[in-house]
């Protein structure tokens, strides 16, 4: 009896972990490649906008480059909404920088 069971809990996992794997690969994530105007290096301004992209829930992944004036990010629209991402680059405080969103690009 113990045996049936364990495979059954085993199996359960296998069969959940292949769906949540099949739902990222249909499209279910997002991802935006945005145009920010206003940092002024990557250590602190850059780092600083990616770091907070990073604390919002549905945020799968975030890259964010001084060099190019772009982020990155991948996002589960189910969970967070594009205007949250867009609120946290632009409420990101260093020193008086101020950034602004010039380009929302969506990837396929």
């Amino acid at each position: 009896m113990k045996n049936k069971l364990c495979i059954l809990v085993v199996a359960s996992i296998f069969f959940c972990t292949l769906l949540s794997a099949q739902e990222n690969q249909s499209g279910l994530l997002k991802q935006v490649e945005i145009t920010i105007e206003g940092m002024a290096c990557q250590a602190g301004c850059a780092d600083a906008i990616n770091k907070n992209l990073e604390k919002i829930q549905g945020v799968t992944g975030s890259s964010v480059s001084f060099a190019n004036g772009k982020a990155l990010v991948s996002y589960d629209p189910k969970t967070v909404k594009l205007d949250a991402i867009k609120a946290a680059i632009m409420g990101t405080k260093v020193k008086e920088y101020r950034y602004t969103i010039t380009h929302i690009i969506k990837k396929e």
